[in-house]
């Protein structure tokens, strides 16, 4: 479902598929950092817990209004 890949620079890319089938990919320094994301993120999506990198991002207005309301 996903896997690792050694890039020409000594960078390694992680290559899996979301839950809708679109090929992702994220670059890590580390092959640990990148066993890890493979883990998590092939957990999440097994879970259904998965959630696009684009929907997870909330723009600054959020947290002001959280930091003010409190």
């Amino acid at each position: 479902m996903a896997h690792i890949q050694k890039r020409q620079n000594g960078k390694y890319r992680v290559r899996y598929r979301d839950p809708k089938n679109k090929e992702r990919s994220k670059t890590f320094d580390k092959l640990a950092d990148a066993k890890r994301f493979q883990a998590e993120t092939v957990a999440a999506v097994n879970n259904g817990a998965w959630v696009a990198p684009a929907k997870a991002r909330q723009p600054f207005q959020h947290y002001a209004a959280l930091w003010l309301n409190s």
